[in-house]
């Protein structure tokens, strides 16, 4: 089986992303407040998963203040193209299949 690609999102990662893009720099505690507005989560499962964006190079840590700072790396766009292009190369294994959309 092949590893999943680094470039593409879980459900809550994108959740977590979309906060950091609407609000460009965020610290966790913004970003979880956010999120938890929507579903019960708790704040370690967004420092979790936060973490894990950084580590996947989705998001950097600005560590110039007190309290860490979150921001995007990767656009909203790349995100989109990169997840286009899996479901080209991956699942239709290549073929030309948005040219008749």
């Amino acid at each position: 089986m092949a590893k999943p690609d680094r470039r593409l999102l879980r459900d809550l990662e994108l959740e977590v992303m979309n906060e950091i893009w609407r609000l460009r720099k965020a610290p966790l505690r913004g970003i979880h407040s956010e999120i938890v507005k929507k579903r019960k989560v708790a704040y370690t499962t967004i420092a979790t998963v936060v973490e894990r964006l950084v580590v996947k190079g989705f998001i950097r840590r600005h560590d110039d203040q007190p309290i860490y700072h979150y921001s995007a790396i990767l656009s909203n766009k790349e995100v989109v193209t990169a997840f286009v292009n899996h479901v080209k190369n991956h699942i239709y294994e290549g073929r030309k299949f948005l040219s008749s959309m």
